[in-house]
């Protein structure tokens, strides 16, 4: 009978244990999930005649094709200063202003050192994806839409 009780004990124990690694592992999920911040990447609409980012916010940025007057591919950029959106975790994004390019319309990851800056006489949107290297492949891409 002894032998019987030290099985059930044992039993009782072990789903203990699982249950409290259990916990212990929801907590460093919860924990990782809301110490990284946002981590929703940007994403695009192109069409023929437009180019619009969204983003982790839904927020949509467009323009038209036809009015950019310039495009370029910077790295490590001076973003300025957040004066509508979000400045912390891993995306940066909505309504920002700095010296360079006054107020415009931010939607980086920042991980990501190089960005896509598109500027029309009335707007200017600052972009990167994924990787330096995919930003550079994207901003090539875009260069097939504008007329320069």
């Amino acid at each position: 009978m002894s032998d019987s009780t030290e099985t059930k004990n044992e039993k009782k124990q072990q789903k203990r244990n699982f249950y409290i690694n259990l916990l212990i592992i929801i907590a460093i999920l919860l924990f990782i999930t809301f110490r990284s911040g946002n981590t929703t990447a940007n994403t695009y609409k192109i069409t023929e005649t437009t180019f619009t980012v969204i983003a982790p916010d839904d927020t949509q940025y467009s323009l038209n094709f036809a009015d950019v007057l310039h495009l370029e591919l910077v790295s490590n950029a001076d973003y300025g200063t957040c004066t509508q959106g979000e400045d912390s975790g891993t995306q940066y994004y909505g309504t920002w202003e700095n010296d360079a390019w006054g107020t415009y319309y931010l939607s980086v990851s920042t991980s990501v050192s190089q960005c896509i800056v598109i500027q029309t006489a009335d707007t200017t949107i600052v972009t990167n994806y994924e990787s330096n290297s995919t930003t550079s492949a994207f901003y090539k891409e875009l260069q097939a839409y504008v007329d320069l």
